[in-house]
């Protein structure tokens, strides 16, 4: 077998990019419609479905950008970041959440400040003589 789906996989026929269209717009609809949702986890469970439908139709149809999912991501991103900041929600879980589902993570500031020294080739073996004594 090539690869795909397996054969009998009636669920494979079934999650055609328009179903997986319809059933992404009604998880979007959901966390929009419920201002206590923070993750597409508890979205697809209230709905009646399992994460793992919501990840399959995620790399079944990887080369198309679903406009509701990324809206709802978004969505549930800027209310972790609300609550955390109004101590509502857990800032320590607040933070796990928004660098493991969202991309984001702590800046980063690297100094770097480069001297020009010159050195004769003899100073270097000097200096390298120097070194492995010491070592």
């Amino acid at each position: 077998m090539a690869g795909g789906a397996q054969p009998n996989n009636k669920n494979a026929e079934k999650w055609t990019l328009e179903e997986s269209q319809r059933f992404l717009s009604e998880v979007y609809q959901y966390v929009l419609d419920n201002e206590d949702c923070c993750s597409i986890s508890e979205a697809c469970s209230n709905l009646g479905w399992y994460e793992t439908l919501f990840n399959y139709i995620e790399v079944k149809h990887k080369s198309v950008e679903f406009e509701p999912i990324k809206k709802a991501k978004e969505l549930i991103k800027q209310r972790i970041i609300k609550y955390g900041l109004k101590n509502e929600y857990n800032p320590t879980m607040s933070i796990f959440i928004l660098k493991t589902n969202h991309d984001m993570q702590d800046k980063q500031v690297v100094e770097q400040k480069n001297t020009n020294i010159n050195l004769t080739p003899e100073q270097i073996k000097n200096i390298s003589d120097n070194l492995d004594d010491n070592i």
